[in-house]
């Protein structure tokens, strides 16, 4: 499974990858799902700007990427 975008910042998730699409993760549906979160743009542009922001989808997708470390509460 894909997470990926389009140059104006809409996420969309598939089984494979279009051709102009910018990547921003792969792997199980689930752990996607997760990690996107209720995120439906990537953060940073906004919803009227149809161009978007390259730097803004760059930063989101070595976000997803980042590995994450469980806290535990005590």
């Amino acid at each position: 499974m894909f997470a990926y975008c389009y140059e104006g910042g809409d996420i969309q998730l598939g089984e494979q990858l279009p051709v102009n699409a910018i990547k921003l993760a792969s792997g199980p549906e689930a752990i996607l799902r997760r990690r996107i979160g209720s995120n439906r743009r990537v953060p940073g542009i906004p919803a009227e700007d149809a161009i978007g922001d390259r730097q803004a989808i760059e930063q989101y997708r070595r976000f997803l990427m980042a590995p994450r470390r469980r806290v535990r509460g005590g």
